[in-house]
């Protein structure tokens, strides 16, 4: 309920400046508490973690963030993997547009689209993942196993993101997208807690 508070709170707050007119729509207070509340789970991680388990459990939370216990290959098909399955994604979605359309224009998409996706991969990554895989799924893993608490973190993560239904993001596109490899994690990495990769 944390990360809800610490999400929906300055999203109902922005959103009611802005239709009062009191904040311009295209504010930058605007994009930035878009990015912000990114971090509602992992602010509300943090703080669940300190009450149960106090100042250990934290420092426990935070080092398995940089505990990836993997090789090389991993970390290539970590990011070179999502890439190439965003343009894919992307080249279906649009009939091969984004790849038309910037046919010859190279410089751009590298320029414009690995830093979206870097600082995506951030906020989403550290600031999302961080709560409901590193904190959320270790603990309800350990009472209900993989695949029932994967199911009830992908129901908790589903019913956080209704937040953009206050905004013009089309959640309907993206709501079903992620689960697939939310359910692959358990079996990619069936201790949760010996260390997670957001």
């Amino acid at each position: 309920m944390l990360a809800y508070a610490l999400t929906w709170i300055p999203v109902a707050l922005v959103l009611v400046a802005t239709q009062l007119g009191v904040l311009p729509a295209n504010s930058p207070v605007v994009s930035i508490t878009s990015r912000l509340i990114s971090f509602g789970p992992a602010i509300a991680a943090l703080i669940a973690t300190a009450a149960v388990s106090g100042r250990a459990g934290v420092g426990q939370l935070l080092r398995r963030l940089v505990q990836w216990r993997v090789g090389v290959q991993w970390y290539l098909f970590a990011v070179f993997g999502i890439l190439l399955a965003l343009l894919i994604g992307a080249m279906v979605m649009f009939r091969g547009a984004p790849l038309a359309a910037s046919a010859g224009q190279w410089q751009t998409v590298v320029l414009l689209f690995l830093p979206t996706v870097a600082v995506a991969a951030i906020t989403t990554g550290l600031g999302e993942e961080t709560g409901w895989r590193g904190f959320a799924l270790p603990r309800l893993q350990s009472r209900h196993g993989a695949l029932l608490a994967t199911l009830i973190v992908g129901v908790l993560w589903g019913l956080w993101h209704l937040q953009f239904l206050a905004t013009d993001f089309a959640w309907h596109d993206y709501l079903p997208r992620p689960h697939p490899p939310n359910l692959s994690r358990p079996a990619l990495r069936p201790r949760p807690e010996s260390g997670f990769v957001p």
